[in-house]
């Protein structure tokens, strides 16, 4: 969402787990937030690891779009749980992705804080809020 101060990814992903968690007390969640602009310089293999070892992997971007699966970190996500038969949940502040899209086929349903909120800047103000909500609902 394009507003100053935003989440990180490591407070993005603490308030779904809380969520998660809050209904699912028995669930063992690891946090592994890869932050904005790191898709570069991240260790795929030990992420690759990790979604091994998971038995589903939740996984997020501010706004998803029909570039995000070639220019994010949430694209090769996507692939590796794919190649390893994972489900996948994605939750994100908005989604402009077309129905026909393939990757939305992969992924559906999106789960996204303007969805919840009565307006962007409500979402933004209150997103660790809306993503708390978000993780109650989607295990």
């Amino acid at each position: 969402l394009p507003f100053k101060n935003s989440l990180t990814a490591f407070e993005a992903a603490k308030a779904i787990k809380k969520g998660v968690t809050l209904h699912n007390p028995h669930l063992n969640i690891e946090l592994s937030p890869i932050e904005k602009n790191q898709k570069s310089i991240v260790n795929w293999s030990e992420i690759e690891e990790q979604i091994k070892k998971s038995d589903c992997i939740i996984t997020g971007e501010g706004q998803i779009d029909e570039v995000s699966f070639e220019e994010k970190a949430i694209g090769q996500i996507v692939n590796l749980c794919k190649k390893h038969n994972k489900t996948i949940i994605v939750i994100a502040g908005k989604h402009n992705l077309k129905l026909d899209n393939p990757f939305y086929q992969q992924i559906a349903p999106i789960y996204t804080i303007t969805e919840k909120a009565s307006s962007e800047e409500e979402a933004f103000l209150r997103a660790a809020h809306y993503l708390e909500r978000i993780g109650r609902r989607v295990i």
